[in-house]
């Protein structure tokens, strides 16, 4: 039930955050991003969510070696993909291009983190594992987190959108990928 739960109301609050990024020309002005960025950074946000939820189920099943080969592919390789392609690249679309890089490899870790959680023996998606009686008190417990959420999600992105705000994208994608290789340390 939690896993159904978390998934519908990860989608409903993009959904609602993706129609006002993407229908009203403040965010793109004010990060000084083009709608093509903006809609690589909403991609790559849906997937990261999705999976960070995956990734619990497999850190509370105990599933150290499932867990990490997912994060390498999702914090590693992706980096290591991003980096030539960028270099490859025009100034100007090199933000593009490691969004939608690491929002490609983000959906590939969702798909095979959703593989390695029913390879442990769980299936959080199947229908016999929803509990009608427990979606109350789920919600109940969900909306008194919803600010401490919004007030996180706004920390982590806005370093990003103040770079945007003063300068280029070009400057963001540089400081992404700082941010990314930097990352990288942390998870060795």
């Amino acid at each position: 039930t939690s896993t159904i739960i978390a998934t519908l109301a990860a989608i409903v609050v993009w959904t609602g955050f993706a129609a006002f990024s993407l229908g009203t020309s403040w965010l793109p002005t004010y990060a000084g991003v083009s709608t093509i960025e903006l809609s690589g950074f909403l991609l790559w946000m849906l997937a990261n969510t999705l999976l960070a939820w995956q990734l619990q189920l497999l850190r509370f099943m105990h599933e150290a070696i499932r867990f990490a080969k997912i994060t390498l592919i999702g914090r590693i390789v992706s980096v290591l993909v991003a980096l030539p392609v960028m270099y490859v690249l025009p100034q100007e679309q090199r933000l593009a291009a490691s969004l939608y890089t690491y929002a490609v490899f983000s959906w590939l870790s969702l798909a095979l983190a959703v593989h390695e959680v029913r390879q442990a023996g769980n299936n959080p998606y199947d229908r016999a594992h929803y509990a009608a009686h427990l979606v109350r008190p789920m919600l109940m417990l969900g909306t008194a987190l919803i600010p401490g959420a919004l007030v996180y999600s706004l920390c982590s992105v806005t370093d990003k959108l103040l770079l945007g705000w003063y300068s280029n994208p070009a400057d963001v994608a540089v400081f992404s990928l700082a941010g990314a290789v930097a990352g990288v340390a942390l998870v060795l």
